[in-house]
């Protein structure tokens, strides 16, 4: 029997790359999608020029895919002109099964991007695997590492409220098993064991690294100036912003058990995904000095 051909849409998300290597682990040898495929240099995967803003790469990105994982980046424009498009696309040529990553509150927030595309999804004819994954554990190491590498602090305006922060290694897997096997067309909610919040996760940090990480609990506004500051879209700030507004909120803790009821393990917790990471954060600590 032969591998299903799969396109990864975001290859190089925190999700996205693990899903890619655990294909490859996997034997097969993804399309992944890329604006810019001859300066790719991959063993294994095969890319695809792809670009979510030309509409005129979509149809030679899916041809001959028999499923696809999908996304969508915000900034990436609004969906209806973005990743629906795209669906529709894969639809006519063939594509069998998506697997879309959406988030933790889509199915009650209706406003949400993520609530479109699934709506989109269910009245679309196609087999269809949909995961809401909760706060990802890898946003602390990417977009939130600078203020814990150069000030010691999380700095998110987050208050009190909890996370089921989930390790994207976790999410990646659920995904690769949605790519490949049949049985998932459902809804899947991920997150991670622990309903944290920030205040817990400084002192995960702090223990782990033996160094003293604090929580500041900004307002938005002062979150908001530090991060204009920086490289990152309008889109991504709006996100950003209304995700930890819920959180305030304390409507975003809830746990749910479909990671070890699909991998047949417990999640990975914040002390394993801190010290898989000790080198990564000793050397942001190093040049911080």
């Amino acid at each position: 029997m032969s591998s299903p051909r799969v396109l990864v849409i975001g290859p190089a998300s925190k999700v996205g790359v693990h899903l890619v290597e655990q294909l490859v682990a996997q034997g097969i040898s993804p399309r992944v999608a890329v604006r810019r495929p001859e300066a790719e240099s991959r063993d294994g995967p095969v890319p695809v020029r792809f670009d979510f803003t030309d509409p005129a790469t979509f149809a030679e990105a899916v041809d001959e895919v028999d499923a696809i994982f999908v996304m969508w980046p915000p900034g990436a424009g609004a969906v209806r002109r973005s990743v629906i498009p795209l669906l529709e696309v894969a639809r006519e040529r063939g594509v069998r099964r998506v697997v879309f990553l959406s988030v933790f509150g889509a199915g009650t927030l209706s406003f949400l991007p993520h609530a479109q595309v699934e709506r989109w999804l269910e009245s679309s004819g196609l087999e269809h695997v949909i995961l809401r994954a909760g706060y990802f554990m890898q946003n602390l190491s990417t977009m939130h590492r600078r203020d814990i590498a150069l000030h010691s602090e999380v700095f998110i305006p987050a208050g009190r409220g909890h996370l089921g922060l989930v390790d994207t290694r976790d999410v990646a897997a659920i995904a690769l098993k949605a790519l490949l096997e049949p049985g998932h067309e459902r809804v899947y909610e991920l997150t991670g064991g622990e309903s944290l919040d920030f205040y817990e996760v400084a002192a995960i940090f702090s223990a782990v690294l033996g160094e003293p990480i604090v929580y500041r609990a900004p307002s938005f506004a002062s979150f908001i100036r530090r991060w204009r500051g920086r490289e990152i879209s309008a889109g991504m700030l709006a996100f950003m912003t209304l995700e930890y507004a819920f959180t305030r909120l304390d409507r975003s803790g809830g746990l749910t058990a479909d990671v070890e009821r699909v991998l047949g393990r417990p999640p990975l917790t914040l002390r394993r995904f801190v010290d898989d990471h000790r080198e990564r954060w000793s050397e942001a600590y190093q040049l911080s000095r």
